[in-house]
């Protein structure tokens, strides 16, 4: 995925089918001879996903004793398998985890932890949602967002900042703003075509990135100012939204002033995704037009939470 020479094989063969076969195995005999080679580090990201398993059990079980077997037994069941998902991921890119100088790490790292417990909330947020358990979804969006706000502050005062990290990071905060936009749609508190505008920005960045690396085997992954201002307008509006409805289910605030509330937040919301939509296009054709790497915001900055590394 990230190795420089098979892209570059790649695009000489003309991107065959034959030549995405032998991309394909090369990737996968390149992650299996680096997990040989470097079973040190391999060992650190099992042990780093067994740990984020069994603190998912004690939380489930809590909640399978207090709000029913069902609830607890689907968001063990979930997010066990995405966290088993994102530490296969992680493992067949063992290869990265180097400092940018590229010299080998040894250890996982207390940042990269972070990043990966903040990927493993992703399906207790859309499960909580659907249990309409606000209180409780509450608490799960601030843990993804303080960890987002830690694992970048860790990385800078404890260092060394990795490969593994800056790529980890991006692919989570994707993963987890979505499923923190999914979570508001199937708790009621957004319209769908929300989602569709923000999948729709997302699969044009992952597409566009795909595109410009396949072709030039480089990209350049930074925020852009603009990127940063939605993401802020995007993190307060959810925000408010949740906020409004815990004070209306606990009786704080009436059912007129919380409806239009929430509707003027749904219609900014719903304006500022589709800005960040046609934010990407015009960076695509700018990329299309003169030839250089466009600041691509595959990062979320400051969305919901954020600090990046």
């Amino acid at each position: 995925m990230f190795k420089r020479e098979l892209i570059v094989e790649l695009k000489a063969a003309g991107y065959r089918p034959r030549a995405w076969i032998t991309y394909v195995r090369g990737h996968v005999n390149l992650a299996l001879h680096t997990l040989m080679a470097r079973p040190e580090p391999a060992r650190s990201v099992v042990a780093h996903g067994a740990a984020l398993c069994a603190l998912l059990f004690a939380g489930s079980l809590a909640l399978a004793l207090t709000d029913g077997l069902e609830l607890g037994r689907r968001l063990f069941l979930s997010s066990a398998l995405w966290i088993g998902v994102l530490t296969a991921w992680v493992l067949m890119h063992l290869g990265l985890l180097t400092d940018l100088a590229g010299r080998p790490l040894q250890r996982f790292g207390w940042p990269n932890a972070l990043t990966l417990l903040r990927g493993a909330t992703v399906p207790p947020l859309i499960v909580l949602a659907e249990a309409r358990a606000l209180d409780l979804l509450a608490i799960v969006l601030a843990v993804g967002a303080l960890s987002d706000v830690a694992d970048g502050f860790v990385a800078r005062r404890s260092g060394p900042l990795s490969r593994l990290g800056v790529i980890m990071d991006a692919m989570v905060d994707i993963t987890w703003n979505l499923g923190a936009f999914i979570a508001f749609v199937r708790a009621g508190l957004l319209p769908g075509w929300i989602l569709g505008l923000i999948g729709l920005r997302y699969g044009l960045l992952l597409a566009g990135a795909a595109v410009l690396y396949l072709r030039r085997t480089a990209l350049v992954i930074r925020p852009t100012r603009f990127g940063k201002a939605t993401g802020a307008v995007i993190s307060i509006g959810l925000g408010v939204l949740l906020g409004n409805r815990l004070l209306l289910n606990g009786g704080r605030i009436a059912l007129s002033p919380s409806t239009t509330l929430a509707g003027m937040v749904a219609a900014a919301l719903t304006l500022v995704a589709a800005a960040t939509v046609l934010h990407v296009l015009y960076l695509g054709a700018v990329a299309q037009r003169t030839g250089r790497h466009p600041k691509l915001e595959l990062v979320e900055r400051r969305t919901i939470g954020g600090s990046g590394r």
